[in-house]
């Protein structure tokens, strides 16, 4: 076997099903762009893509030439001649690797025609819109869209969908058995039918804007609920776990005494690194009887420290609300943040957040491990300051005018493709910023950062009986 017989079973692991393997086959594709086969890598790429036909699985593909966007090799103009399934998804992931406007939409006519008032739409075809298929925000928006215009929407997709069978044959839905290691476990799987309702969709609203008037803008904004990854987090694959975090590995804790020590520890360890500690959520050790994740979060107190529950359960509330963060462009997040009044938490306590959600909006498929952990960025209370965060493997870099300041961490820990269906993904969160930049970050003195942990165990006898779920929380002053 030579180099173009290795470089074609690396473009047919796309097909993998499972999200996490996919990412891994994306960039290891985009870094041979800019190794000494790059150019032989480009043409049988270019070769691949001339043989989709379904406009989900395109825009998958097209994820390559956006991780190698800054290759010498990657040219949109090509990629958009042997683009048979061109889609407003595919159109939005070319405008980012170009960083131009498209002047032409070729996706324009990319659709089934209107489906025939008295059509009978195929059951074949309706199984494949089903939520095990595809997530249901798909359906939900074309019920939205349909509510709004009086048009069939969800009737049109699902003639879409028939319409795709006929042309390429039904897809096998197959079992997922083989993932998910026995009775209780799950794993996130991609199926292939997937790809034909995602593609559906993607065909909907191009009929939609070529027969129903639906603003381009607004056609763009509907496709984003199928990208196959958001385009910050595609560009930061797990990578190396920090090594203050190297005990969690191996912690197997029952009592809220041990907790308390481990986060202590935790904070102790990751301070002495030059960092401060404001957020975790990742898990612990991992056998056939326990199962646990760890979950931090910090605030600033002035006054008594409160409850930890309450910290929680207010700290989920508030954050969401008044914060915003801006995605100027595929390359970095920008992150302001308006002024935030204090949160009165009883007894003469207020609060204010010391963090705030990253962006989770249309997250996509590859990078679905990341989702349970739902990551957290700095919230920073000195006037006028704009934070951005650029992404790399494992890391998504923050800087304040041009200054280093921390780092949002994504790591794996122990990765297995199933895990038991109470529990989250086998990865890990962390967010770190620079002990010195954070002390210029932080509120008024009166206000004092403070730490809660909330520790979910999992627990049974034995490796076949059912799981028991405990719940411990906990603060650090």
């Amino acid at each position: 076997m030579d180099d173009r017989h290795f470089i074609r079973i690396g473009l047919h692991r796309l097909r993998h099903p499972l999200p996490p393997v996919k990412l891994r086959g994306l960039h290891a594709l985009a870094d041979a762009l800019h190794t000494d086969i790059g150019e032989l890598v480009w043409q049988e790429y270019l070769t691949y893509l001339s043989n989709l036909s379904l406009e989900s699985e395109a825009a998958e593909a097209l994820m390559v030439a956006f991780l190698a966007r800054n290759s010498p090799l990657v040219n949109t103009a090509a990629i958009r001649r042997v683009l048979k399934s061109p889609s407003p998804i595919s159109d939005f992931i070319l405008m980012a690797i170009s960083g131009q406007p498209s002047l032409i939409n070729v996706w324009s006519k990319a659709h089934s025609g209107q489906a025939p008032e008295f059509y009978a739409i195929a059951e074949e075809a309706t199984k494949l819109t089903q939520p095990r298929i595809v997530p249901p925000i798909v359906r939900i928006r074309l019920e939205r869209l349909e509510q709004m215009s009086g048009l069939p929407f969800v009737r049109q997709w699902e003639y879409e969908v028939e319409r795709l069978i006929s042309r390429l044959g039904l897809p096998i839905v197959g079992t997922f058995e083989y993932w998910t290691q026995g009775s209780g476990n799950v794993a996130q799987v991609f199926p292939r039918p997937s790809h034909f309702a995602r593609s559906a969709f993607l065909r909907t609203l191009s009929l939609a804007f070529d027969m129903w008037a639906m603003p381009e803008e607004d056609v763009y904004e509907e496709a984003g609920y199928v990208i196959p990854g958001n385009l910050i987090y595609t560009q930061m694959p797990p990578g190396t776990r920090p090594q203050w975090a190297d005990r969690l590995v191996a912690a197997t804790i029952t009592e809220e005494s041990q907790c308390g020590a481990l986060v202590l520890e935790l904070i102790k360890e990751c301070t002495d690194s030059g960092n401060t500690l404001l957020h975790l959520n990742a898990p612990l050790q991992k056998t056939e009887v326990y199962d646990a994740d760890l979950r931090i979060i910090s605030c600033y107190v002035e006054g008594d420290a409160p409850v930890p529950q309450e910290s929680l359960r207010l700290h989920d509330f508030f954050l969401n609300k008044g914060i915003t963060f801006a995605q100027e462009d595929a390359d970095s997040l920008e992150i302001t943040v308006p002024s935030l009044p204090p949160m009165p938490l009883g007894n003469g306590t207020k609060a204010l957040p010391a963090i705030a959600p990253a962006p989770m909006h249309n997250v996509g498929y590859l990078t679905t491990d990341l989702v349970p952990r739902f990551p957290y960025l700095l919230v920073p209370y000195k006037e006028g300051t704009v934070i951005t965060g650029t992404p790399s493997a494992g890391t998504l870099g923050l800087e304040m005018d041009g200054t280093a300041i921390g780092a949002l961490k994504y790591w794996n820990q122990r990765w297995q493709p199933s895990h038991p269906s109470d529990a989250s993904t086998p990865c890990g969160i962390a967010l770190v910023v620079n002990n010195e930049q954070f002390e210029r970050l932080a509120p008024a003195p009166s206000y004092k950062l403070r730490h809660f942990w909330e520790l979910t165990i999992h627990e049974r006898e034995n490796s076949y009986s059912d799981w028991n779920e405990r719940v411990l929380h906990g603060a650090i002053e």
